[in-house]
């Protein structure tokens, strides 16, 4: 089915990234990494609780940067008018335990998408994207 094949390519994507990570000899353990974007997959949502794309990511020693965040602060792709799918959060940022930042949280900015009426925005002028961005801060310390 094709929600199996999607499923099967972002765990691909996250075995591909392993692999670079052992090719550049980096440890997320130890090195500070990012990975971040569109997963087109919800962590939250039930529906999707089968894919192994985050645990994957966790394994290798990502953490996401949503735990600490409220369910209604982490919609990145609100609902579309007459669609099913209810608000979703498909756009992350993980960040490796080199980091050796347990507390940090990403923020959504939630403004413009959640009027628009088709999945590119066309109905909103300026409107790139049918996601919110998202954003962390991270302090910087000397080493």
């Amino acid at each position: 089915s094709t929600r199996l094949q999607n499923y099967a390519k972002r765990e691909s994507a996250i075995d591909w990234l392993e692999q670079d990570l052992k090719d550049q000899d980096l440890d997320p353990y130890r090195d500070k990494i990012i990975v971040a974007g569109d997963f087109n997959t919800d962590f939250y949502q039930s529906s999707f609780s089968d894919e192994k794309t985050f645990n994957k990511l966790s394994k290798l020693g990502f953490k996401n940067t949503y735990v600490l965040v409220e369910n209604e602060k982490r919609i990145t792709i609100p609902s579309r008018e007459g669609e099913p799918w209810p608000d979703g959060t498909f756009d992350y940022i993980w960040i490796s335990s080199g980091w050796r930042l347990p507390d940090l949280k990403a923020t959504v900015l939630m403004e413009g998408a959640s009027k628009r009426k088709d999945v590119f925005g066309g109905d909103e002028p300026g409107l790139a994207s049918d996601h919110y961005p998202v954003y962390i801060d991270i302090p910087v310390t000397k080493n």
